[in-house]
């Protein structure tokens, strides 16, 4: 029986020849005797529709092509089940997920490592409602990330510059922002912070570039918990550095850890943000939901990125 796949694209992701990238990597798929439908997204929430639909179907695979934004939209509808894999094919201004695969950035090769079909179970993330692959984090960053996705003129930056218009906002938002008072219940443990930032990682890269969370692993059944402690902008500097150096332990204003659930709760509203997208604010509950989900991957996969051989 052939492979059966869906693509889910999103037109509005790449660059000028993201059109020709997408319909050459669809070549190459069928070529390789995969019968495969494309779904282009128009609006929010297609992704995750075009998903759930390829589940109900008993699709082998959904290749998402498009940024991590829709790479999360697509996971809505494809998690906690382990029939329907997921593969990406990267097109957006930020490729954290398709970073900590190890693709490359020749699509049609991409295309020809999907076409091999090599899958591996790992875990997910669950906050609150909405799931995630990578991290979740509350803090300067999520508050950065909700500035990009509410101005204009920022969303315009993303789309022409990708990371800049990170760059940008957190260079605003650094002038205001203050270390806030965290409480976590991690695993039944008590915790209490005035905290810059805390992110919860189920892999180990943030941002494509720092492992802040450098012990994680995408199947071991966890989530890492990283707490930046401090008060202001300085104290956020001399964190990232710790972070960058792999100094975690050696801080005494960073808390890491393993855990299965955390509850983060905040005196105030603290803004949250899930594999880059802004959800909302804090109070919220964020656990680990052990092989749920079957994804593609590549030859150049980091060794790191699962703990288990295969």
């Amino acid at each position: 029986m052939p492979t059966r796949a869906v693509l889910i694209q999103n037109p509005a992701a790449g660059q000028d020849s993201w059109q020709e990238q997408v319909e050459a990597a669809l070549i190459t798929l069928r070529e390789a005797g995969w019968e495969v439908a494309l779904r282009e997204t128009t609006g929010q929430g297609d992704a995750t529709e075009f998903a759930r639909e390829a589940v109900a179907d008993k699709v082998d695979v959904v290749v998402v092509a498009g940024g991590d934004g829709t790479v999360n939209e697509a996971l809505q509808g494809l998690a906690e089940q382990r029939d329907t894999a997921l593969a990406v094919l990267p097109g957006g201004t930020v490729n954290v997920w398709a970073t900590e695969l190890g693709v490359g950035e020749d699509k049609t090769k991409v295309a020809h490592q999907i076409a091999l079909g090599h899958r591996r179970t790992i875990d997910l993330g669950k906050v609150n409602d909405r799931y995630f692959l990578m991290m979740v984090s509350a803090g300067f960053d999520a508050e950065a990330s909700a500035k990009v996705a509410e101005t204009p003129q920022l969303k315009e930056v993303k789309r022409r510059a990708g990371p800049l218009a990170y760059v940008l906002a957190g260079i605003h938002t650094l002038r205001n922002f203050r270390g806030r008072t965290v409480v976590l219940d991690v695993d039944g443990r008590s915790i209490r912070r005035r905290a810059l930032m805390v992110i919860v990682g189920n892999t180990r890269l943030y941002g494509g570039i720092a492992e802040i969370t450098y012990q994680a692993r995408a199947d071991d059944g966890l989530l890492d918990l990283c707490v930046l402690a401090g008060r202001g902008p300085l104290d956020l500097a001399r964190r990232a550095v710790a972070v960058i150096l792999r100094r975690h332990h050696q801080d005494t204003q960073i808390d890491y850890r393993k855990a299965r659930r955390i509850v983060l709760d905040t005196p105030r509203p603290l803004r949250i943000q899930a594999d880059g997208e802004d959800i909302g604010t804090t109070p919220a509950t964020i656990q680990v939901l052990p092989s749920a989900l079957e994804v593609i991957v590549f030859p150049d996969t980091p060794p790191g990125f699962l703990s288990a051989e295969g």
